[in-house]
């Protein structure tokens, strides 16, 4: 009985014929760039979070002024860390997207939120402050029951952590 071959989602010669295709476009968008990012993550295939990260660096370094996906991109980089168990690399890209939709606020795509949830996961009681200030500026955003859960348990757990009981 032969045993099969498991095709490898995203091989080097796909990560090759993709970039060597988008280096050849005439009129190079960002959205594909990051579309093939995040299709890939959703794979859930860790050995090529390094390849999507290849598709992230470039995002960034060719469109720096591309506003409509920056949050989501970072948040992206954020999630393969975090996958990667590297908390510190988490936590700063969360930042960084967070801070992006604060400065521009018809950007969201949520980073705020999943910025806040970490800061109560890692239990970074130095931040609670920051935390709360986000999810109380964006509470009234939220019209989904997840969130609005989500973002009433972090204000919960702040709350409980500094005593306010209130």
């Amino acid at each position: 009985m032969a045993t099969e071959q498991k095709k490898e989602i995203w091989s080097k010669e796909d990560e090759k014929y993709f970039l060597e295709r988008y280096l050849q476009a005439e009129n190079k968008q960002p959205q594909y760039l990051l579309s093939k990012a995040f299709a890939l993550f959703f794979c859930n295939d860790p050995s090529i979070h390094d390849r999507i990260v290849t598709l992230l660096d470039k995002y960034f370094a060719d469109f720096p002024c591309d506003k409509e996906g920056r949050a989501s991109a970072l948040q992206l980089m954020g999630k393969i860390y975090y996958s990667r168990k590297d908390f510190d690399k988490t936590f700063e890209f969360y930042k960084k997207a967070a801070e992006f939709e604060v400065e521009y606020p018809e950007v969201n795509c949520g980073a705020w939120l999943a910025y806040a949830e970490h800061i109560v996961r890692f239990k970074k009681t130095e931040f609670f402050d920051e935390a709360e200030k986000y999810v109380s500026a964006n509470y009234d955003k939220l019209d989904y029951a997840e969130g609005l859960y989500q973002a009433s348990a972090i204000l919960a757990v702040i709350c409980g952590g500094k005593g306010d009981l209130d």
